[in-house]
């Protein structure tokens, strides 16, 4: 059997996730060619973990021809490296999506890919079900919203902390907008805002709200969305005490896609 080659930006959590699964043998198709990174000491870990090379370059990444690029690092990785990706004959997958909140970034992506006859993949990450929400949006007339708890000390520095909510104890909301204006003031941290919105109706029509509370456990997100129209209304939670599931999401789909059988 052939199996397909990818490669991995980031050394982080997310990417040790699928470094795991990897060398644990969870993804027979696939030849992990290398790892790029920044941090010396993760990337040399991941990388002898998973028998492949370590490489700070993109050049460095292209040399190990994959068929696809897995991003798993931050906004700005994205921003940096999928266009020129695709424009080698790579297929990019992205979990920071919230990069494509920029529709000039996203249709020079898409365009890029196209001229190239490659894919750009959003992995469902911790949410799931890209599926229904674009079949119910075809279906016409919907609406999306998503609505997100977090403890309010995560958001510390940004444009949106209340240092009032940990100062009194009570719960309040942080943002009230579309995701468009989210992305604006929380770029690393509303990618599940973006790819709900991106799946569905946009992020200028998508609602978004954050809710800070200041006694939910650190790492947690409480995550609940509504995709609805005069046919159907979808609802859905997400409750999550880390992001091991993003870090898997990465993984069940890239074995989906080597599969001979797809689950959509």
């Amino acid at each position: 059997m052939i199996k397909k080659k990818f490669a991995i930006i980031g050394d982080g959590f997310l990417a040790a996730n699928v470094a795991d699964a990897y060398a644990h043998g969870k993804m027979p198709n696939y030849e992990l060619t290398c790892i790029l990174g920044r941090i010396d000491e993760r990337l040399n870990e991941l990388s002898t973990k998973c028998n492949c090379k370590a490489v700070k370059t993109l050049d460095a990444l292209l040399a190990t021809e994959p068929e696809i690029v897995a991003e798993m690092a931050a906004v700005e990785a994205v921003q940096e490296y999928c266009i020129d990706v695709l424009k080698s004959g790579v297929s990019f997958m992205a979990l920071s999506i919230g990069a494509f909140a920029d529709s000039h970034f996203y249709e020079t992506a898409k365009e890029a890919a196209s001229e190239n006859n490659v894919k750009i993949y959003f992995s469902s990450g911790t949410i799931g079900a890209f599926d229904a929400m674009q079949s119910i949006t075809l279906i016409g007339g919907a609406k999306a919203e998503l609505t997100l708890n977090r403890w309010a000390g995560s958001y510390k520095d940004t444009p949106v902390y209340k240092p009032e909510i940990e100062a009194t104890g009570v719960k309040d909301t942080l943002f009230e907008g579309t995701a468009a204006e989210a992305i604006q003031l929380l770029p690393r941290m509303i990618n599940i805002g973006v790819a709900t919105s991106l799946a569905t109706i946009g992020p200028e029509n998508t609602y978004i709200k954050i809710t800070g509370d200041p006694d939910m456990p650190h790492n947690d997100d409480d995550v609940n969305i509504r995709v609805h129209s005069e046919h159907i209304d979808m609802k859905f939670k997400i409750y999550s005490k880390n992001q091991i599931l993003t870090g898997w999401s990465v993984v069940s789909f890239l074995n989906n896609l080597a599969s001979p059988v797809y689950f959509y």
